[in-house]
């Protein structure tokens, strides 16, 4: 995320929106506030999947890096795994669609929300061929899958998605 707000910020003068990125501590309250003022765009971690609400057109498009599976070598984890058979499928996808599901439930919070959530993870596209692929876009709230940015551009289009200034 540091990487990217560094790179963002070197190349402020090409374009006109907004960017805020994610404090240090446990408040977020004033980035988001500073966010839905601008309209801009928000970086931030896992901190912003569980009890931020932003409803409607301030929130139009939720990009997720990496699947969000949980530190192996997490005390917690490592125990669960230990009393497995398949640690990763039993105990690491599922934690990891869990958290998925909260993070796409930051994009679409009323009946009337619109957006396009894009989850970048090589893991998760059709040529990886990971078994954990099915579980992920059938967690997911969407049905409308494409790794194709013709079909991504023509959704658009036709829903009326457009940036605010």
């Amino acid at each position: 995320m540091k990487y990217i707000h560094k790179k963002l910020i070197s190349r402020a003068n090409e374009y006109t929106w907004a960017l805020h990125v994610q404090k240090e501590g446990s408040s977020q309250d004033s980035v988001i506030a500073e966010f839905r003022k601008s309209k801009g765009v928000l970086l931030g971690t896992g901190v912003f999947w569980e009890g931020v609400n932003i409803e409607g057109s301030d929130l139009s498009q939720v990009i997720i890096f990496r699947l969000p599976f949980p530190v192996p070598s997490d005390p917690v984890y490592e125990y669960k795994a230990s009393v497995t058979e398949n640690p990763f499928m039993e105990v690491f996808v599922p934690d990891m669609l869990l958290r998925l599901r909260q993070g796409t439930g930051r994009l679409i919070r009323s009946e009337t929300d619109l957006g396009i959530l894009s989850i970048l993870d090589s893991r998760l596209s059709a040529a990886a061929k990971k078994n954990y692929r099915e579980q992920v876009l059938n967690t997911l709230p969407f049905k409308k899958v494409t790794e194709d940015f013709a079909v991504l551009e023509k959704f658009v289009q036709n829903k009326g998605i457009r940036r605010t200034d």
